[in-house]
């Protein structure tokens, strides 16, 4: 009798220390949390003349057309897509 008496205070002390601990978890876990957000320092850039402004233009026939800054009729290229790759990379 002492011997099943002394096996559910046992059972029952782990069973309450498992319950203590699962609930410290689970209300840790649900918490929420915040992240720093940072946004960069918004610059006037003139966009019209940047030299390295890459446009690229779809054509048809798996074609594309590229140039740079605003010289579309000086320094474009034109190229097949599924040929060379490298022109884009």
């Amino acid at each position: 009798m002492k011997r099943s008496l002394l096996s559910i205070l046992l059972i029952t002390i782990v069973i309450l220390i498992g319950s203590v601990i699962f609930f410290k978890y689970s209300v840790k876990m649900s918490s929420p949390t915040t992240m720093e957000l940072k946004v960069p320092k918004e610059e006037n850039i003139d966009y019209e003349n940047v030299l390295s402004k890459l446009t690229i233009v779809l054509l048809k026939n798996n074609m594309i057309y590229g140039y740079y800054a605003n010289n579309i009729h000086d320094h474009g290229w034109q190229t097949n897509l599924f040929e060379d790759r490298q022109a884009i990379l």
